[in-house]
This record gives C-alpha cells, sequence and structure tokens, in this order.
C-alpha cells in the first residue's frame, strides 16, 4: 500500500525526515518550514503540529509513548470500621 503525505501543513518547506509510529497509527514528519507535524497514517490528518523552533527540525528521534487510560472517577469510599470477628 502506498500513502502520499504533504509533510507540512503549510505551502512553504521540505520534508526533511519521516518516522512511523511502533504500532503504525502515526506519522511525525520534520520540515524545513521548523514544523512539526503528526498525522493519523489511515485518514491522513494532522492531528498534531508544532511550531517555534529556531532552525529547520531535523527531527531525529520521536518516542509514541501509550498512555493509560485516565478516570476522573473521584475514589470509592474507605470504610475505618474494624472487620467482624
Amino acid at each position: 500500500m502506498k500513502k502520499c503525505f504533504k509533510g507540512s501543513i503549510s505551502d512553504d518547506g521540505t520534508l526533511l525526515k519521516v518516522q512511523m509510529d511502533p504500532a503504525g497509527i502515526y506519522l511525525a514528519t520534520s520540515c524545513s518550514d521548523k514544523s512539526i507535524c503528526i498525522f493519523d497514517y489511515e485518514s491522513g490528518e494532522c492531528v498534531a503540529t508544532l511550531f517555534g523552533h529556531s532552525g529547520s527540525s531535523t527531527l531525529l528521534h520521536v518516542s509514541f509513548l501509550p498512555l493509560p487510560p485516565v478516570s476522573f472517577l473521584p475514589p470509592p469510599p474507605v470504610s475505618f470500621l474494624p472487620p467482624p470477628p
């Protein structure tokens, strides 16, 4: 299967480097327009963009860390009663 990615969301710059996450879900690109973009591999949609670098972003390595789901529910009540005999 072949896919075509622009590499950047702007019209300026040249694609410098590409890295796929180990699960094959996301693709990280660095461009000469000083941006790093994270793309969803299936849809081709840019899901995150990093700006503000002083030089060209020569992306060397990206770590894609799987994060566990977060629960914002309060913890269950704690009983301080002694256990029954």
